[in-house]
């Protein structure tokens, strides 16, 4: 009798701070460590020193998303990508993996549920560059002394006239 092997939908993290699914063999008892050949060889090509360690576990949807990194590694490897407290600070080498589990029992985790676990434990982030990030104390009425400092570049430019007798001597 073979046994079927069940893939499971984890994420990447990769190196260049770029984010994707992947589909990996299905664990059956999630722990502290995670086995790199665990990982399809096509997302394990940045990897750290050492052994690959959950470092932190975060709640939501009614599951758990483990962390998995290594603390070790080569300069010039560092993860770029921003992980939320109580994470943040520390730093990590190679690729980072997100795995899904409900009791130690691997479960998906889509892109989806990866972007609302960060909007729940970073806070949310305002697009910094939106028109809505401006204050009303930030914008610049018609008759504010700020436009006498501003020229338009439509307008001609005028010589004075001590400027124009002085080149013509």
């Amino acid at each position: 009798m073979t046994k079927t092997i069940i893939k499971k939908t984890a994420i990447c993290l990769k190196t260049t701070g770029t984010a994707s699914e992947f589909l990996m063999d299905s664990i059956e008892n999630i722990n502290k460590e995670l086995s790199i050949s665990n990982i399809p060889k096509s997302y394990k090509r940045s990897k750290g020193n050492g052994k690959l360690i959950k470092v932190h576990d975060f709640e939501f949807n009614n599951k758990m998303a483990g962390i998995y990194a290594w603390s070790d590694g080569e300069a010039g490897w560092e993860n770029k990508n921003e992980l939320p407290p109580p994470i943040a600070e520390d730093l990590y080498f190679g690729n980072i993996y997100v795995i899904g589990h409900n009791d130690n029992k691997q479960v998906d985790i889509s892109m989806d549920e990866y972007k609302s676990l960060l909007n729940k434990y970073f806070g949310g982030f305002e697009d910094l560059g939106s028109d809505d990030s401006w204050s009303s104390e930030e914008e610049v009425d018609d008759d504010d002394s700020i436009h006498d400092f501003i020229v338009n570049d439509d307008e001609e430019e005028y010589e004075s006239e001590s400027e124009s007798e002085s080149d013509d001597e």
